[in-house]
């Protein structure tokens, strides 16, 4: 037990000690930045790939739905995969596109007003798709024209404009998180450039304080000690090295004080 106590205040362990209260607070600076850049870093490629999503499909949604419709109500398009205007897409197949989209940013999405503004944009599509029904459905009958391109112009085209203005604000909103994704890294770093210069004085008057105590415990021992050998090398094997010092100072210590004794008896002994 003796030896453990001893062991336990030894220079190795003490040394040991400022090596980890020196580098400690620096290794969690350093994780805590690196696990912060990875969040934001991920927080923002998850908006890059939101508002590219959403624009994959909005940048001609209403043109491609307008034009498909308006082509239908004047008789030019009937069949979408055999009219030979290549401008004309399925008007069915753009909804469901742009369908797609809003679910897959609904399925990434937990903030309530956007994912309000989702679910509007999923109920007007579904308002627009059956207005392509009933557009298709009177354009196969004569004598509707004049209803039809008024339903056109009163719905069709009032709805398509509102779904398009819909996905850009939710654009406009997804780039305002990304301006505090922006806010924050410039919020963290202040902080850990904070706490790194606090860190470092606090390490600075630690490093000087344990220099202090290193040559209080290890190089003013060591001066008394070659003192005493010096004594003992001149014949005055009287000297002896009595204060406690670190284990292996104290251990050394006490090896000189044997050997001097040893020494001493040693002499005495010749001399009888």
């Amino acid at each position: 037990m003796k030896w453990n106590s001893e062991k336990q205040h030894s220079l190795r362990t003490r040394m040991r000690q400022y090596y980890i209260q020196s580098v400690g607070p620096f290794s969690i600076l350093i994780v805590l930045l690196l696990g912060s850049l990875v969040w934001l870093g991920k927080s923002y490629d998850d908006i890059v790939i939101n508002i590219t999503t959403a624009n994959k499909y909005n940048l001609t949604f209403k043109h491609d739905v307008d034009y498909a419709l308006y082509r239908t109500v004047i008789g030019s398009a009937n069949n979408w995969d055999t009219t030979y205007d290549k401008d004309i897409k399925n008007p069915y197949d753009t909804i469901e596109a742009m369908k797609n989209s809003m679910i897959f940013l609904r399925n990434r999405t937990t903030k309530k007003n956007t994912l309000k503004r989702i679910d509007n944009i999923l109920s007007r599509l579904k308002s627009l798709k059956g207005m392509t029904d009933t557009i298709i459905a009177r354009s196969k009958e004569k004598g509707h024209y004049d209803e039809n391109m008024q339903f056109l112009e009163l719905n069709v085209y009032i709805l398509t404009e509102l779904i398009t203005e819909q996905v850009y604000e939710y654009i406009f909103y997804e780039a305002a998180n990304m301006n505090q994704i922006r806010l924050h890294l410039n919020l963290i770093l202040i902080i850990i450039v904070t706490l790194g210069i606090i860190s470092y004085t606090a390490i600075l008057i630690k490093l000087l304080a344990t220099n202090k105590q290193i040559a209080q415990s290890v190089l003013h021992p060591l001066e008394k000690l070659c003192l005493t050998t010096n004594e003992i090398a001149k014949g005055d094997f009287s000297m002896h090295s009595n204060e406690k010092y670190d284990y292996e100072i104290s251990m050394l210590s006490t090896s000189i004080n044997n050997m001097s004794q040893e020494i001493s008896r040693l002499i005495k002994k010749t001399k009888e």
